[in-house]
């Protein structure tokens, strides 16, 4: 839904105080499957809360500037709308949909490594999958009426990989997609560190209490490295491959993009 090279300096927002669209049958969809995950996440030990997160509205984007329309919603709408019953839901009218804004990192080490993450099986959805490191856009990324997706995105990093914010040299947004199954919009983000692999490596800590991943899975940052890490990486998350498609796209140009999405689909 964008493509470009933004810094936080090119990302703007307006926020609209009013909920999300919910038709009766809408909503009790929510409770029902709201009720049904709390009960398996409590028998399997899997980390689910409600909590507050920023909900997309639109999106204008142009090759120097990214315009985000946000308002209020919750992990709970998530859950019963996007995660689960995103096809039944978007029949009602894609502002019935939770849609809160997804934030996820590609790593980039020091000495050339694009780093992800194998996600664990305590997290309530795509466990076992290879994925970015990220999540969403939640109330500690709230200032008044602004939600800040760099502040998130970096916020992510810090957590899962025990970085200190000037371990981040640059974080760039790279562009914007949703899963097509799940139908979130997912800001993307290239992050180079000043730390090399093997010092990340070192830092990480598979059994933190938050933690959602089991361990760190790499490649060079090459051209040729793309299709075969994939390849000996399933499953891979959909933002997984979209991350790093993004990221080639911008490095290596159009014709590597259309070569790789040829070869991986088809």
């Amino acid at each position: 839904q964008a493509f470009g090279r933004y810094d936080a300096s090119q990302v703007t927002q307006a926020w609209h105080d009013h909920p999300r669209r919910s038709p009766p049958q809408v909503e009790a969809l929510i409770a029902r499957t709201w009720e049904r995950k709390c009960a398996e996440a409590k028998e399997k030990g899997v980390l689910l809360y409600n909590g507050e997160l920023a909900r997309l509205l639109r999106c204008q984007a142009s090759p120097a500037s990214l315009h985000l329309e946000l308002g209020p919603g919750c992990y709970r709408d998530f859950v019963g709308t996007n995660l689960h019953n995103a096809a039944a839901v978007a029949a009602y009218g894609d502002d019935c949909l939770g849609n809160p804004c997804g934030v996820s990192s590609n790593v980039i080490t020091a000495d050339g490594f694009l780093l992800l993450g194998r996600r664990n099986d305590r997290v309530a959805y795509h466990p076992g999958y290879l994925h970015p490191f990220g999540g969403a856009l939640e109330a500690d990324d709230r200032a008044a009426q602004r939600f800040d997706i760099f502040s998130a995105a970096r916020r992510e990093l810090c957590e899962e990989l025990r970085l200190a914010p000037h371990e981040i040299r640059t974080l760039t947004c790279i562009g914007l997609i949703r899963d097509r199954e799940i139908l979130q919009p997912e800001f993307l983000f290239d992050a180079v560190l000043t730390l090399s692999l093997s010092d990340v490596r070192a830092r990480f800590d598979p059994l933190a209490q938050h933690q959602e991943h089991s361990r760190l899975e790499s490649c060079f940052d090459l051209s040729e490295e793309v299709i075969p890490f994939l390849s000996r990486s399933k499953p891979v998350a959909p933002i997984g491959e979209g991350g790093l498609l993004l990221h080639g796209r911008h490095e290596w140009g159009m014709d590597w993009y259309e070569t790789t999405c040829l070869v991986l689909y088809g």
